[in-house]
């Protein structure tokens, strides 16, 4: 899914509250920019929650305009490099940049692009890098007519040295602030999924939290029972829940595993614990088909 703020000059940094749960949903790097002195600086790749709004609260001044970003991949490595928000530029060190100012735009992205990136390279990566040439041309009529056209059905934001924030498609206001945007409304809760026994599977997602569709009554999940703790990527209460230092997370082993292994090898996963789904998953696994999971989390989903 992807999460992106967009702060206005003046606005608020989000809540650390907002922060931790864009986070646990989106894990696979968080980045952040904004403007000072007419330069662009950018800070990303972080790995944790704890990581990112410690460097916030130390580099983002707080009259300062920019935005902040957390990854869910969908396409490329889950690197730093990968993290948005992302250069417009061709020129490699800059657009590779984890820690640094720039002088050209940035462009940060929630949604997915319909193409095929490079080996190496996220769909906004790509994205970015197609648009380098024309950096200083985006704001005229007949490119932004184009752009319009390209960024149709995603939501898009590009931060110019000069201040200046474009946006493409629906933003909300965070609540309680003027001059803070969220691209979606994810960061409200900790709250994933829903953990439902019920035949068709019926709950589903509306205005930041998880509702059953018969019943209309909000479905949380128990951050602890005698079964263990809650491991907050996968969602299951499990035994071998442990906190995770180095992602700023309690992870059970498997969610864990998978992290440090880092790398997707497909854009086919499980929308539970992030695994690539293979063809061991399909076997008796009644729930694959109705939902992107693995066997493991569908033997758990039907045992709680």
């Amino acid at each position: 899914m992807c999460i992106l703020f967009v702060k206005e000059t003046g606005a608020p940094l989000p809540k650390d509250e907002y922060l931790i749960n864009s986070f646990v949903k989106n894990p696979d790097g968080a980045g952040y920019a904004f403007v000072r002195e007419g330069k662009i600086h950018i800070r990303k790749g972080f790995q944790s929650a704890h990581a990112l709004i410690k460097d916030l609260r130390a580099h983002f001044p707080e009259d300062a305009p920019g935005i902040i970003h957390f990854r869910l991949a969908t396409h490329g490595p889950r690197d730093k490099v990968n993290a948005h928000p992302f250069p417009l530029s061709r020129h490699k060190p800059t657009f590779r940049i984890t820690r640094g100012a720039v002088n050209v735009p940035v462009l940060a992205h929630n949604g997915v692009f319909s193409l095929s990136p490079p080996k190496g390279m996220s769909d906004t990566a790509y994205v970015a890098w197609t648009l380098a040439p024309f950096r200083n041309k985006l704001r005229s009529r007949d490119y932004a007519r184009m752009l319009n056209v390209m960024f149709a059905g995603n939501k898009v934001a590009i931060l110019f040295p000069d201040g200046e924030i474009w946006m493409w498609g629906t933003f909300s206001s965070v609540e309680g602030t003027e001059g803070l945007w969220a691209s979606n409304e994810s960061y409200k809760s900790l709250y994933q999924y829903a953990r439902y026994r019920r035949a068709g599977y019926t709950a589903g997602y509306y205005g930041g939290a998880y509702y059953d569709h018969e019943e209309y009554a909000v479905v949380e999940t128990p951050t602890t029972s005698k079964q263990g703790k809650l491991c907050e990527n996968c969602e299951f209460v499990l035994p071998d829940v442990k906190y995770r230092p180095r992602y700023g997370l309690y992870m059970c082993d498997h969610c864990y595993d998978i992290h440090i292994r880092g790398k997707r090898q497909t854009s086919f996963y499980c929308e539970f614990c992030g695994k690539d789904l293979t063809e061991e998953d399909g076997e008796d696994n009644p729930l694959l088909g109705e939902e992107r999971i693995c066997k493991r989390c569908a033997d758990l989903f039907l045992a709680s």
